[in-house]
């Protein structure tokens, strides 16, 4: 890692001094690999086969996600343009940050390294039809504030969407950070994602990867080292949610710890000198297998059921908030106090659950969130809750 660094440290210092007399807002030219490499790295073509759904070239598709990675890390007239033959440049506006070629090329090394595997996968034999190799592109490099482990992106957002966040699992969970206290047009900073099997599939292809985990560790593992650490003299790195049983079993497993259920805080190691802030969470799409009983059955004991996941995600998504904003806060106490907040407003989780998700208009829902005292869950319904693997169709 010492090597890299430096490396990347000579990139950046060989692009300020190639002209020391030239304007500071001079764009600036950053070499990013062979034209084959970059093609795999950025999934290229998006999507066309013979008849192009996305008539984009090489170049076209680069700077779509590299903009929308600068603009989500909080320069939004910021636009970057790319260059190919046999390899491609960026050239990208002297007015960001000087550390910024150095994250983009440290991304696409690791993302070419992942492709690797992706490629081992296919030869064992594994590769199914339908996935696509697919990197977390378009997401905040430098200037994100919390870090999402989830399970594996949703087809359609690379094939129709180009948009890594324009999903439903994306959506709901934006909406969680905004009633927590996050304005919307920075919520794209909580949501630098990794995903632990980093295929486009169908929604409902969850349960088909679980074969391709441990080939995308290392790839993981380097995700971590690059998106958490904030600063070297930084004892605790940026907070992290894993989300949805799939993901906070691989957390169990790769950093060997015994309880990481739903609204469980640990720290876990990094590194000898760093500890990530962790916190295990529902999948987000995980609320629509909740309510399916409730929304189109009325089936009261779905109601309770219903609730509780409503309840667990705010809290959540209050502690990623709240961690966001100090990384150094006690983990136990800034739980207990969303913890507190929320349970305390089990109207307001009522009217959340009955209007975002049943799609109730707000007078049916407060006729229902004033008639019904706050439910509770059995012991034993709390653990299927816990344990129950929720039905691939409503994931992602």
């Amino acid at each position: 890692m010492k090597t890299k660094f430096i490396l990347a440290v000579i990139l950046v210092l060989m692009i300020m001094i190639s002209n020391p007399n030239a304007d500071q807002s001079a764009p600036v030219k950053l070499s990013l690999g062979n034209r084959t490499d970059v093609m795999n790295v950025y999934a290229y073509p998006n999507n066309c086969n013979r008849v192009c759904y996305i008539p984009q070239t090489l170049e076209e598709t680069v700077s779509h996600y590299l903009s929308q990675s600068v603009n989500r890390d909080g320069f939004p007239d910021a636009e970057v343009e790319v260059a190919c033959d046999d390899s491609c440049t960026v050239i990208l506006p002297g007015t960001l940050p000087s550390a910024y070629p150095i994250r983009i090329k440290d991304f696409f090394d690791t993302g070419l390294k992942a492709f690797g595997n992706a490629s081992k996968i296919n030869q064992d034999k594994k590769w199914q039809y339908g996935w696509r190799f697919f990197l977390p592109v378009g997401l905040p490099l430098l200037n994100h504030r919390s870090v999402q482990l989830l399970h594996f992106p949703p087809d359609y957002t690379l094939e129709e969407k180009q948009d890594y966040l324009d999903s439903k699992t994306s959506s709901r969970w934006e909406s969680l950070l905004e009633a927590n206290g996050i304005p919307a047009s920075e919520v794209a900073l909580y949501e630098a994602i990794i995903d632990i099997s980093p295929i486009a599939a169908p929604s409902d292809a969850g349960s088909s990867l679980g074969n391709t985990y441990d080939y995308f560790v290392p790839y993981v593992r380097n995700m971590l080292n690059f998106l958490l650490p904030v600063d070297s003299k930084d004892s605790n790195t940026r907070p992290l949610v894993a989300y949805g049983s799939p993901v906070r079993k691989w957390v169990k497993n790769e950093f060997n710890i015994t309880d990481f259920k739903v609204n469980t805080a640990v720290p876990l190691k990094l590194s000898e000198q760093k500890k990530i802030p962790a916190l295990g969470a529902n999948h987000p799409s995980f609320i629509w297998y909740a309510v399916e009983d409730w929304c189109h059955k009325s089936d009261e004991k779905s109601h309770a059921w219903a609730l509780r996941v409503m309840e667990q995600d705010m809290i959540s998504a209050c502690w990623q908030a709240k961690m966001a904003e100090n990384r150094d806060a006690d983990i136990h106490k800034t739980l207990d106090s969303c913890t507190d907040y929320w349970e305390s407003r089990p109207f307001d989780i009522c009217m959340r659950l009955e209007t975002k998700v049943c799609e109730k208009t707000e007078e049916d829902a407060k006729k229902i969130c004033n008639s019904s005292p706050k439910r509770k869950i059995s012991s034993e319904d709390a653990g299927k809750l816990e344990n129950v693997a929720p039905m691939d169709k409503f994931l992602r």
